[in-house]
């Protein structure tokens, strides 16, 4: 609530009470949250790298870039009331829900062939299909987002 000094009229659009007092302090607490994992994965001995090891701290970090990219652009389409940066929230945050959601496919991949006892050559080129899978998603969404006319308010 101490941002909404920041507002003009929040009290015309509810929107705002529920963007910045509920999901920005949602991505700051992810952020924090992230932070700390992070930090635990980094100073964490060598002994527990291994692949499973990287793609986890992959997906703390790219949730923590993902939390701290959200509060910063909210904080800017908030005082500086743009366009701009709400926008690029909306068009962004289907990118990055689409990069977190396929590297947790790639660690239940991992998972699975490690309890299989799949062989590296078969693992890699699952994973290759599946990063890849990945990036041609996103070209879409990235796609669509560019070419979808939004409507004036």
């Amino acid at each position: 609530m101490g941002l909404l000094f920041l507002v003009e009229s929040p009290d015309k659009d509810p929107y705002y009470y529920y963007l910045y007092c509920l999901i920005v302090p949602i991505f700051i607490l992810g952020f924090i949250s992230s932070l700390v994992t992070f930090a635990a994965f980094v100073l964490a001995k060598s002994s527990m790298q291994s692949r499973v090891y990287n793609l986890l701290a992959t997906i703390v970090f790219l949730n923590m870039i993902w939390s701290l990219f959200n509060v910063v652009t909210y904080l800017i389409s908030l005082y500086y009331n743009s366009e701009f940066f709400s926008r690029l929230n909306e068009s962004s945050n289907p990118v990055w829900l689409e990069i977190v959601l396929w590297f947790n496919v790639v660690l239940a991949m991992e998972r699975y062939f490690h309890v299989c006892g799949v062989g590296p050559r078969l693992s890699r080129i699952w994973f290759v299909v599946g990063l890849t899978s990945c990036f041609s998603l996103i070209g879409l969404i990235i796609w669509n987002q560019s070419t979808v006319r939004r409507s004036q308010f």
